[in-house]
């Protein structure tokens, strides 16, 4: 194991190189134990700030796994119950089917946690392109029509799991960002992870 580490901080550096990548930073964790960590590069492509062990990344769909869990815990107090309807938490939700059908009601936690909600993938605002409040990101999704009717069939959704963040907003009343922060990242000792 040791020589497979030495081999790859001769190789990742070549590899970023390769690859353009600016800079990185690798944990490789046994149960509890880090047993090889590395950073790489810099954070800016002027190249002034050097990568360390604690700057931040955005770790994308990463973060559906820890709203999933955030969730779950919710679930767990007895606050929620993923067969609920969106709608008992978020009323203002509505989305468009081509059939003129309105499916809203229909849709559960359940199928949102899935990818079987039918929602699209992104919304008009607040998604990968168009940033904005969360607030107008939900809000936008009512201009978004369904793929297909709830429970038909997956389909990877962005949205699915932002409305769950937002439903837990709407149940704790508090920001997402800070619930995620007590109920989650401080008990996993996660004292660099944020939401906001």
């Amino acid at each position: 194991v040791t020589n497979y580490f030495a081999q790859l901080k001769v190789a990742i550096p070549l590899l970023m190189e390769e690859h353009h990548v600016p800079g990185l930073s690798i944990a490789v964790v046994n149960k509890k134990k880090v047993i090889f960590s590395a950073s790489y590069g810099y954070s800016d492509l002027s190249k002034t700030t050097h990568i360390t062990p604690t700057t931040r990344f955005s770790v994308q769909s990463v973060s559906k796994t820890y709203t999933a869990f955030g969730f779950m815990l919710a679930v767990q107090d007895g606050k929620v119950s993923l067969d609920d309807p969106l709608k008992k938490y978020v009323p203002a939700f509505s989305v468009k089917h081509k059939d003129g059908q309105d499916y809203s009601h229909d849709i559960t936690f359940r199928h949102l946690l899935k990818h079987r909600s039918g929602l699209a993938h992104e919304a008009p605002v607040g998604n990968n392109f168009a940033y904005g409040a969360l607030e107008e990101h939900i809000h936008s999704i009512n201009d978004t029509f369904l793929r297909f009717k709830p429970d038909e069939q997956y389909s990877y959704s962005n949205l699915g799991i932002d409305l769950v963040a937002y439903a837990l907003e709407q149940i704790y009343n508090r920001p997402f960002d800070e619930y995620m922060k007590e109920k989650v990242f401080i008990p996993l000792e996660m004292t660099n992870s944020t939401f906001n």
